[in-house]
């Protein structure tokens, strides 16, 4: 199963689900934002030339923000430039290096411009913080097999096999594990001299000939994405009432969230777990960073779990935040019925019927 191009990758249910204010941060009103805007606006519409445009507008205005060069990249991966969307995205995790989503498609692209080393580089980056992402061990074997590295290839092969856990890709494992074996054998193969013959006057011994290497019949995984649009409503003013109940690590985490980082953000949320497991509003900020690292089994779980704990108000943006969960580990139809569950609960704001438009 291939995954979606465009996904709804940061803390947007978490924001939501607090019921927060607009940020009046220092994009608020200027040029800058509203050129992220209008590209992050035509990315979602899939108008890639005008999102080019308005995105490469942004970036001049405001080259730190790592979210408009991330945007450009993917609207580039939408033309299929890969050479214009690797230089994005790797503008995009030089500014921010834990932009997980960011550094899988700069992984992608550079696979596809045929530039494997540098794209087993990047695909083992990113399996330092998502050790579980079977596509990226996928796309990390694939990378290291085109560039010769086949005893590494055969271990990223088996590496994707052990990772893989999602329903229905049982044939994708058996052959995951079938090719690790015909490229060791092939590896050992080309590091063992053939024997040759006793003759007169013999010829050093050959290299025994190379045999290709089996194609691989799984789709290409597609890149991932974050759609950040969102981003520009913040974690800025929450209501006293809310989260004066809960701790200064918390504010900060949220803090955190909002800008992007994701590690720091669980670095903080992590003890909050242990000691506050009943606090839906702590899970949810927990999910929503797992999700931002690309962990989606773990934020999966967190935004179960808050849900069981939740509020009524809160619902409908955890059911959003479950769904984009499942998204990532390709449980379409399960995402589609949380989503619609989302949409037809009773207490589903203004807010996110605004999201919900844009997402569909």
């Amino acid at each position: 199963m291939v995954r979606p191009m465009y996904r709804l990758l940061c803390a947007a249910p978490l924001t939501l689900a607090l019921n927060l204010a607009p940020a009046s941060n220092a994009f608020a009103a200027g040029p800058a934002e509203t050129a992220f805007t209008e590209g992050s606006r035509f990315l979602a519409e899939k108008n890639y030339p005008k999102a080019i445009a308005a995105l490469t507008k942004a970036t001049k205005l405001d080259p730190q923000r790592a979210e408009a060069w991330a945007d450009l990249g993917n609207a580039y991966l939408g033309q299929e430039n890969y050479s214009s969307a690797a230089q994005a995205f790797g503008e995009a995790v030089k500014i921010k290096p834990d932009f997980q989503v960011a550094r899988y498609n700069y992984a992608y692209s550079l696979r596809q411009l045929g530039e494997y080393k540098k794209a087993a580089e990047q695909y083992q980056s990113y399996l330092q913080r998502a050790p579980e992402d079977a596509d990226a061990y996928y796309g990390l074997a694939e990378s290291l097999k085109a560039d010769g590295q086949l005893m590494a290839a055969a271990d990223a092969y088996d590496g994707y096999a052990k990772a893989e856990k999602r329903p229905g890709q049982q044939q994708w494992i058996d052959q995951a594990k079938k090719t690790a074996a015909d490229v060791r054998a092939q590896a050992k193969k080309k590091e063992a001299p053939s024997k040759v013959a006793a003759a007169p006057a013999p010829k050093a011994p050959a290299p025994a000939p190379k045999t290709a290497a089996p194609a691989s019949a799984k789709a290409t995984p597609s890149p991932k994405a974050a759609t950040t649009q969102n981003n520009a409503q913040g974690l800025a003013k929450a209501e006293k009432t809310l989260l004066g109940k809960r701790p200064v690590a918390f504010r900060t985490a949220l803090s955190k969230l909002q800008n992007n980082k994701f590690a720091d953000a669980l670095g903080l949320l992590e003890p909050l777990v242990q000691n506050r497991s009943n606090d839906s509003m702590v899970l949810a900020a927990a999910a929503a960073a797992h999700l931002g690292l690309g962990e989606a089994q773990e934020a999966k779980k967190l935004y179960q779990r808050a849900i069981n704990h939740s509020s009524p108000e809160a619902m409908p943006a955890l059911l959003l935040g479950l769904s984009e969960a499942e998204r990532l580990l390709d449980n379409e139809d399960r995402a589609e019925e949380l989503l619609r569950q989302a949409k037809k609960h009773p207490a589903v704001t203004a807010e996110l019927r605004r999201v919900f438009a844009e997402r569909s």
